[in-house]
């Protein structure tokens, strides 16, 4: 009878220690509540990233390292689920979104760790490296931002083949063959760095203005091709024809007979904005090849309620008693009134000189940009021919 308790009692014991293995934790807690069985994994993914702070996210990532899906793994990490945004965002900015919602609920403390490491890819060695030293990198920048001291781990790197290894991980946290307490400078592919050269085939981007062809890896390739400028306008600064970069600032116009020389605007003002009766001007007679310099000099007619001009003459040759002023390097002498009366009509376009008397119109002047006046009508009568075709301010 004995004998027979004594079997018992050890086949209890052995069904109580089968017991308790089977109890036992995965490395990896799923989900909370019913949030493992209806999460799907993406259909195409290049790499699964695991991030372990503890809370523990997988971010699963295209062969660009841009999210495509991200699991959370334990009851810590779904509680701030919710509050992390990876839609078209790479893998970077997740990180950076994950520690901030961390540190803000409190889940990292006083130098806290956070573990780096790639459970699933289907990228090589030297990607996987790269994913591994951006995370490194992004963790230890954020922290700088939000002042706080962490310590960054980074697991070994896996082998195309092995994959989903993590999920028969055991232990609640990354344990210490996993997330080892290293840093990405001090990971080493798995395999000869001589070997590793092969297995990555360089995609080079089209070089740019500014930039050489350029490879995801970060490797260059040639030169930039430089801007190719198209000059200055007065409609545009100088701009560059390939990538519309910009240089310096817009010319002024060029007006030359009445138009700009790059843009063809008219060379004309407002002329009611900016007439001013003080003016002064001068220009050539047409009809004798700029021997005769005609000087007129706006005043008001308060009797008709007119604006009209004073005429004074010059003429090349000196005389006693002669008034003398120098035009284009010239002298002229003068200063006797001359000429018919006549009537001046401002209008917003053009200024009309009319006859008084007959109020036949002589010459349409437009006002330039540089407020010189220019001939731009007239009739055939003989006193036309006595009009300038350009009246320029007196110094």
């Amino acid at each position: 009878m004995k004998k027979i308790i004594s079997i018992a009692l050890v086949l209890c014991f052995v069904l109580a220690l089968v017991s308790c293995g089977k109890s036992g934790t995965s490395s990896f807690e799923t989900n909370s509540g019913d949030s493992a069985e209806s999460f799907a994994k993406p259909d195409q993914y290049a790499s699964v990233l695991l991030i372990t702070i503890n809370p523990q996210f997988r971010l699963y990532l295209n062969e660009n390292g841009n999210v495509l899906a991200i699991e959370s793994t334990n009851k810590d990490a779904e509680s701030i689920r919710d509050s992390i945004a990876f839609k078209n965002q790479s893998f970077e900015t997740v990180i950076e979104t994950i520690i901030t919602a961390a540190n803000e609920n409190g889940f990292i403390k006083a130098d806290a760790t956070i573990n780096f490491e790639i459970v699933e890819s289907k990228e090589t060695d030297t990607v996987q490296y790269e994913i591994l030293s951006k995370a490194e990198k992004k963790a230890n920048d954020t922290a700088d931002e939000l002042k706080i001291k962490i310590k960054v781990n980074i697991g070994d790197i896996r082998t195309k083949n092995d994959t989903n290894s993590s999920e028969t991980e055991t232990s609640d946290n990354p344990s210490p063959s996993k997330a080892t307490n290293q840093s990405s400078s001090e990971i080493k592919p798995n395999i000869n760095q001589s070997a590793l050269q092969p297995t990555h085939t360089h995609s080079f981007s089209a070089a740019t203005c500014t930039e050489p062809q350029r490879c995801l890896c970060g490797a260059t390739q040639g030169n930039s091709l430089g801007h190719k400028w198209n000059e200055a306008t007065c409609k545009a600064p100088k701009t560059c024809s390939v990538c519309n970069v910009t240089e310096g600032a817009i010319k002024d116009h060029i007006f030359k007979n009445g138009k700009c020389t790059m843009c063809q605007l008219d060379d004309s003002i407002n002329t009611k904005e900016n007439f001013n009766i003080n003016l002064v001007y001068k220009g050539y007679v047409l009809e004798d090849n700029s021997n005769t310099l005609i000087t007129v000099k706006f005043w008001y007619d308060s009797e008709d309620k007119v604006y009209a001009i004073r005429q004074n003459w010059y003429y090349k040759e000196y005389y006693e008693g002669a008034e003398t002023i120098t035009y284009n390097g010239n002298n002229y002498y003068g200063g006797d009134g001359g000429g018919f009366p006549i009537k001046c009509i401002i209008n917003t376009t053009s200024i009309e000189f009319r006859d008084f008397e007959t109020e036949e119109v002589l010459g349409i002047y437009a006002m330039q940009h540089d407020k010189k006046l220019r001939l731009i009508s007239n009739t055939n009568v003989a006193s036309v021919e006595l009009m300038p075709n350009i009246f320029e301010l007196t110094n």
